[in-house]
């Protein structure tokens, strides 16, 4: 008996001991947020988000990403009231969140969140000045996780927050999922002898993930051809070099004519098929860049097959190389019958834009 007291109390001593320094030394650390690429989980109270405010909200950051054969929202907004939150504490690990307040509602519960975590001193400031405000915070709840706070003075004035400062957040956002983007594409790691091959044909280079294999190389045409196949998506880059005369190339009919020359390597089985841009059914729009410090034009649109019924997105980059005295057109595109492409999109963009010259 007097051994099991014994026992008993060492037990009882281990369980004090470590409870007792829980508050210095935590045994677990908190936990890693988590949820999908491109997820925004908005918090605001209902009447606010059912309101003119959550319209303006859905309409600058659910906006449709460029270009896609069926629109996809640029970002994926989850609504959740702080009340919901409180329910459900894993609502509160997920990654990206934004708090959307009139302060002028004190009792408003997503008032009182923002006010304790932005603090009276800067709510005052901000209310003595624009009226509006944003902020941003980390790892409130978990590890990694994104928080921006847009809270204005006024129902007008929140509405005038969001149309003013919707783009600088969605790239705010934007930057932070580039990191998910990054571990998504390499995950796998890298086609070092791909990525090889491309700096010894075309003198650049470009990181290229190890589930892309070559399809089509052309040495008299300059031209390789790599794709992924998957069982929801097939993914898919050109490259393509030819020799600079002047500025006038660099143009919207001269991005059009290379990419359209180059679809002519890809076919169905069906006779006399090759892919072709459709700017009939939706817009090729055109947009000044910079890549690896060089000048470029970035083309997105949609493409579909001529004689056969397939199509998707596409984007490419035509960029000057003032060194070599060369244009490089490097493409990125999409067939995913009945599935999402947004995502598919964004990590090609990402893979294209890493090139280096």
């Amino acid at each position: 008996m007097k051994i099991l007291k014994n026992f008993i109390f060492l037990i009882l001593s281990f369980v004090i001991l470590f409870s007792g320094c829980a508050g210095e030394v935590p045994w677990q650390g908190p936990p890693t947020a988590f949820g999908q690429r491109n997820q925004v989980v908005v918090v605001s109270d209902k009447g606010v988000w059912e309101s003119p405010i959550g319209d303006s909200v859905d309409f600058y950051f659910a906006s449709p990403y460029l270009v896609l054969p069926q629109p996809e929202p640029i970002l994926d907004l989850l609504p959740f009231t702080p009340e919901e939150l409180g329910y459900d504490p894993v609502k509160k690990q997920l990654k990206t969140y934004v708090f959307i307040a009139d302060m002028e509602d004190e009792n408003s519960p997503t008032t009182q969140l923002i006010k304790a975590d932005i603090g009276a001193e800067k709510l005052r400031e901000v209310k003595e000045t624009s009226g509006f405000g944003n902020n941003v915070g980390r790892n409130k709840w978990a590890q990694g996780q994104l928080l921006v706070y847009m809270y204005a003075f006024g129902k007008e004035k929140l509405i005038e927050n969001v149309q003013k400062n919707a783009s600088s957040i969605i790239s705010r956002i934007n930057k932070e999922e580039i990191k998910r983007v990054d571990a998504t594409a390499y995950m796998g790691g890298e086609n070092w002898s791909l990525g090889e091959e491309v700096v010894a044909n075309f003198g650049v280079k470009l990181k290229i993930p190890v589930e892309y294999q070559k399809a089509v190389y052309d040495d008299k045409d300059q031209f390789l051809w790599i794709r992924r196949d998957t069982r929801d998506a097939n993914t898919n880059i050109f490259i393509h070099k030819l020799k600079y005369f002047d500025q006038a190339q660099l143009s919207r009919d001269t991005m059009k004519s290379i990419r359209n020359h180059l679809g002519r390597y890809v076919s169905t089985d069906n006779k006399n098929s090759y892919m072709k841009i459709n700017d009939v059914d939706l817009p090729m729009f055109i947009e000044s860049k910079t890549i690896d410090n060089n000048y470029a034009l970035e083309a997105r649109g949609i493409w579909d097959m001529k004689n056969d019924f397939m199509g998707g997105p596409f984007i490419s980059y035509l960029i000057h190389n003032p060194k070599k005295n060369e244009l490089l057109f490097i493409d990125g595109f999409v067939h995913a019958p009945g599935e999402d492409k947004r995502d598919h999109m964004q990590e090609l963009e990402y893979i294209l834009q890493g090139i280096r010259m």
